[in-house]
């Protein structure tokens, strides 16, 4: 058995890593040797940072301690929650890496820290509304809830089609009711994606971090009562950034007897009876078994993908300038352009002699208000003032501005039925699988790519049926 893995992405080392482990004879073919994509993160004055907020999550509401790897399916939005206890394994026990759970997320809404609801499932906040805002949002779910589990309601967002399905803005206002939606839902949704809740789809809404709640859940919590929510928890590497889990990755596919890493790009696939040869444009040629393709899929069309252009800021400070203790923070006030902070020191084991922090945020938004980087690192110097993150009068605080044009596919209903059109019109050949870039759309988290690799790798190894994934 032979295998070709053509890409540089989290699933494709994954699926290496356990090919390899399994003695299968591997071939990684990347066109870098930037191994890793988003969560290679970046270098920062001699420091490793991730791309904002990329943490792990062993926690779901659809988790099983005995779900079959090979059961997953990228097509089935959040499937991936399923196979918590193997992702944990994974990282762990295969790759060795000791984790640590870490503060859950905060927001700051109204000029006021608070819990998170953004992802963290925590409503704490709707307690601190006023009366006259309470009590409207309280009338509002009546409505919601009025006419049962309709179309709308947020129990069928499994249901909903790239085809046919609803917007956000739809189903936020029929969950949510107008106050909560205009409150917390839509500024955070034009921080993120500087576009209206009307062009994101409905089935992606996690694409774009925006939360969506059973109305029920939101008057139980109105009236202080229990819900079944679970709070979400959230874990990183001691190290305080998952590049370790992709630098660990690289290190083991590097060092496999299994495995044949070369950085090369293909030139053409061609598929035969019983495997497929592949042509690199170094003139290689290479025989194999089985493909996975971890590439961005080669569209048929000329249509265009609607992408967001992505900041960071990356902020080194002496720790002992740092007035507040936060893991993340949502920023969804309109003082502030940017969306969201991530403190990496406070995901490390032991103390560390300079903090490191991460801004994201919109470049067209940031731009609205920063037009240079020299403004936007003021404008984000401004932010760790007034949420008293550091001393304000300490002169030593070093931000970096990286700023990468187009890059974040939007979860709009547009790409949504861009993608679903190209998937069906994609023929492949039973020798290729497609994991990563080429999974179905808006599939591509650290979870999600974790499995992938992990279910291929498991499949392959055993001389399974693959089967395709429908994108």
């Amino acid at each position: 058995m032979s295998v070709a893995v053509l890409g540089n992405s989290v699933a494709a080392l994954v699926a290496t890593h356990r090919l390899a482990a399994e003695g299968v004879r591997t071939h990684l073919i990347s066109p870098s040797s930037h191994f890793g994509g988003h969560f290679a993160g970046l270098t920062i004055d001699g420091e490793s940072f991730d791309l904002g907020m990329v943490l792990l999550e062993f926690t779901a509401f659809n988790a099983s301690t005995d779900a079959d790897i090979t059961s997953y399916r990228a097509e089935v939005r959040g499937d991936c929650g399923r196979f918590c206890s193997h992702i944990r394994r994974f990282v762990e026990v295969d790759l060795g890496i000791e984790i640590r759970r870490v503060e859950t997320p905060s927001m700051v809404f109204g000029g006021e820290w608070s819990a998170d609801l953004v992802i963290s499932n925590e409503l704490a906040v709707l307690q601190q509304l006023g009366s006259d805002t309470a009590q409207r949002m309280r009338e509002e779910l009546v409505v919601c809830t009025a006419h049962g589990r309709g179309a709308l309601h947020a129990a069928h967002k499994k249901r909903w089609s790239a085809a046919d399905g609803p917007n956000f803005e739809s189903v936020s206002r029929a969950n949510h009711g107008p106050t909560f939606h205009e409150l917390f839902i839509d500024p955070l949704c034009h921080k993120i994606t500087g576009m209206s809740c009307s062009e994101v789809a409905a089935r992606l809404h996690r694409g774009a971090w925006l939360p969506l709640y059973y109305p029920e859940t939101l008057s139980a919590s109105l009236a202080a009562h229990p819900t079944a929510l679970m709070s979400t928890e959230f874990h990183a590497p001691s190290a305080g950034s998952v590049v370790t889990l992709v630098e660990r990755l690289v290190e083991s596919v590097h060092a496999s007897s299994s495995v044949d890493v070369t950085i090369d790009t293909l030139s053409e696939l061609e598929p035969e009876t019983d495997g497929a040869q592949l042509r690199l444009q170094s003139g290689r040629t290479l025989e194999v078994d089985h493909v996975v393709w971890a590439l961005p899929p080669v569209a048929d069309d000329s249509t265009a993908e609607e992408r967001a252009s992505i900041g960071f800021g990356f902020v080194l400070v002496d720790s002992c300038y740092v007035n507040r203790e936060f893991s993340t923070v949502h920023l969804l006030d309109d003082e502030y352009a940017a969306y969201r902070m991530t403190n990496q020191t406070a995901h490390q084991d032991g103390e560390s002699s300079r903090a490191q922090i991460v801004i994201e945020y919109n470049v067209d938004v940031m731009r609205t208000r920063s037009d240079t980087s020299a403004a936007v690192a003021a404008e984000i110097r401004r932010m760790l003032n007034g949420l008293r993150i550091v001393t304000s009068d300490v002169a030593d605080v070093a931000i970096h501005i990286r700023e990468f044009e187009n890059v974040l596919p939007l979860p709009t209903v547009q790409n949504d039925r861009l993608h679903a059109d190209r998937a069906r019109r994609r023929i492949a050949p039973p020798c290729v699988s497609y994991v990563g870039a080429a999974a179905p759309f808006g599939s591509t988290s650290l979870n999600d790519q974790i499995v992938q690799g992990l279910r291929l790798g498991e499949i392959l190894s055993h001389r399974q049926e693959v089967g395709t994934y429908a994108s």
